[in-house]
């Protein structure tokens, strides 16, 4: 019987080289679909109660992040990766981010701009 190669999110992210950050220096940076059109930009980033790292991005599909109708959508980090200072939303399309629920604060905990975690690579 073959064996099938595990192609769950936190499989496919450690196939991609993760590498650690400072959480720090995720905020504020842009995330892009496959054409490279801003999604949005990082917000925060939040430990989840199942113990789940989370990007909290200002979403706004229509006009980018630029502060305006923008709303805060939960990205699961193990569906993105970093490349140069961008972060490319691999497995997580378009549609995905507008049919997002609105992310409000509920047991999260917002980790510190000091703490180190891993993150995907990609190149373009």
């Amino acid at each position: 019987m073959a064996n099938k190669e595990d192609d769950s999110p936190a499989a496919r992210m450690a196939r991609r080289w993760p590498q650690k950050v400072f959480v720090g220096a995720l905020i504020g940076l842009p995330v892009n679909d496959d054409g490279d059109r801003t999604l949005g930009l990082v917000e925060r980033v939040v430990r989840a109660p199942d113990g789940g790292i989370q990007l909290i991005v200002d979403y706004n599909r229509t006009f980018g992040s630029f502060g305006w109708f923008t709303r805060p959508v939960a990205v699961p980090i193990e569906v993105v990766a970093v490349y140069g200072k961008q972060i490319a939303s691999l497995d997580m399309q378009p549609e995905a981010y507008a049919k997002a629920p609105n992310w409000t604060r509920g047991r999260e905990v917002d980790l510190p701009k000091d703490e180190v975690i891993r993150i995907a690579l990609t190149r373009r």
